[in-house]
C-alpha cells in the first residue's frame, strides 16, 4: 500500500500527478473505512464478557484473545499511520499543484507584458499613420521622411517612461515622503 501511495504521488519524473489527487483520495477513504472497521471489530473482541458470546476454557481463550487483540491493536496502528501518511501526501500534492499553477501565472504574466509592449509600439505607430492620413491642406503632400520622424519622435517620451518608470516612482515617493512627512 506505502508504494502505491508513492506510485499515486509523484511519476518517474519526481514530478507531482495531476491525476494522483483523485488516487489518493480514493485510497484515503478506503484506508479511513479499514480503521473504522478494525476499531469495530477490537471493541466486539473487547466486549467478549457479553453473555450472547459461547464459552471456552478460561485459560487458552485468554491467550488466544490476548494474541488476536494485539494483532488487530498493530493492524490499527498501522492502517491508522498510513491513513495519516496519505492525508500528508494528499497535502503535498495539493501544494505542489498551486506552485505549478502559481509558475504558469507568472509564464502568462510576461507574456502579457510582452504583448502590452507591442501593442505599445504599434499603437504610436497607428497613431502617427492616421495622423498623416487625414484631408487637411496642411498635410496634402507630406514628404516621406516627416512620417519617419514623427515615427521617431513620438514614441521616445513614452519609451523614456517606461524604461524609467520605476526610478521616477522611487523618487516620486521620496519627494512625497520629504513635503508631506
Amino acid at each position: 500500500m506505502e508504494m502505491k501511495l508513492e506510485n499515486a504521488i509523484f511519476d518517474h519524473s519526481h514530478r507531482p500527478h495531476t491525476d494522483g489527487l483523485e488516487t489518493l483520495r480514493y485510497f484515503n477513504a478506503l484506508l479511513y473505512r479499514h480503521a473504522r472497521r478494525i476499531k469495530t471489530t477490537m471493541s466486539s473482541l473487547n466486549s467478549t464478557c457479553h453473555s450472547k458470546w459461547p464459552k471456552a476454557k478460561e485459560e487458552p481463550t485468554k491467550r488466544a484473545r490476548a494474541e488476536v487483540e494485539q494483532d488487530f491493536v498493530h493492524l490499527y496502528e498501522h492502517a491508522d499511520a498510513l491513513y495519516r501518511h496519505c492525508q500528508a501526501d494528499i497535502t503535498v500534492l495539493m501544494n505542489s499543484m498551486a506552485i505549478l499553477e502559481s509558475e504558469k501565472v507568472i509564464a502568462q504574466a510576461g507574456r502579457m507584458e510582452q504583448l502590452t509592449l507591442l501593442a505599445f509600439f504599434f499603437v504610436l505607430i497607428s497613431f502617427v499613420s492616421s495622423f498623416f492620413s487625414m484631408n487637411i491642406p496642411l498635410l496634402a503632400n507630406p514628404p516621406m521622411w516627416s512620417w519617419f520622424m514623427v515615427s521617431g519622435i513620438i514614441p521616445v517620451p513614452s519609451i523614456g517612461f517606461y524604461l524609467f518608470n520605476d526610478k521616477l516612482s522611487n523618487a516620486w515617493q521620496r519627494l512625497r515622503r520629504k513635503w508631506f512627512s
